[in-house]
């Protein structure tokens, strides 16, 4: 009877070490390597590329939609420019992925019509048009120091010789008929005769509507259209994807 007990223990023991070498054999680097190798020769991948996949600082999704990240230059007149023409606009752009940098003829104690506060990131002098997608030229009683202003004229006839976007508000359209870059354009401005004088001795074509784009250059004639003029803006930054 005992006889056959040392056999019994003798395959049990065998049995158990062959599956602990089994087991280790599975989890060995050697193994994992044939296994991996196994699933590249089957083609299949493992995607680690996330959702979200950015081109450019811009998702896939966003540049269907045409949108474009960019830069936009808002130049105001450090006394009296008006608030709305320049915070509503900022705001939008924004919203919209945009950077925007402000400009103007000082860069402390900038103050607008309704009591405001602009913090300015630049003197004119300091900034070139060719370094943005769009100029844009805030309104305001104040603005009438960029009338005749060298700086405002030099970024004006820079953006539109470059084929950039032009815009003003109120009557900053003054400012770009001086410059002479809207000959021949259909302009509006703030309607006062002085100013839509100024418009026709720049050669432009005064156009009664409260904001008329023509070509790459957009013009509104009061803040209460600050909104709808931002709108226009960024539909021709969005060129052929504009809404």
């Amino acid at each position: 009877m005992h006889r056959w007990l040392p056999e019994f223990w003798l395959m049990a023991f065998l049995v158990a070490l062959g599956c602990r070498g089994k087991k280790e054999d599975e989890g060995s680097p050697q193994k994992q390597r044939l296994t991996a190798s196994a699933g590249e020769e089957s083609g299949i991948e493992e995607n680690t590329e996330p959702a979200d996949k950015k081109k450019g600082g811009v998702t896939e999704g966003q540049e269907e939609a045409g949108v474009r990240s960019g830069k936009i230059l808002m130049i105001i007149a450090c006394d009296q420019f008006r608030d709305e023409e320049l915070e509503q606009p900022k705001r939008i752009f924004e919203q919209e992925g945009m950077k925007v940098t402000v400009a103007s003829n000082r860069k402390e104690g900038c103050r607008g019509m309704m009591g405001g506060r602009a913090s300015v990131d630049a003197l004119l002098s300091e900034v070139e048009a060719k370094d943005f997608e769009a100029v844009v030229f805030v309104g305001g009683v104040g603005s009438r120091v960029f009338f005749d202003d060298s700086n405002a004229h030099r970024l004006a006839q820079n953006a539109a010789a470059a084929g950039k976007v032009i815009a003003a508000i109120c009557i900053a359209p003054s400012i770009l008929a001086r410059a002479g870059v809207c000959q021949g354009k259909r302009v509006t401005v703030w309607a006062g005769k002085e100013f839509i004088d100024i418009l026709k001795d720049g050669g432009c074509t005064y156009s009664e509507e409260s904001i008329t784009v023509d070509g790459k250059l957009v013009t509104a004639n009061a803040p209460q259209m600050a909104s709808q003029f931002a709108r226009k803006i960024i539909d021709l930054l969005k060129g052929p994807h504009s809404r």
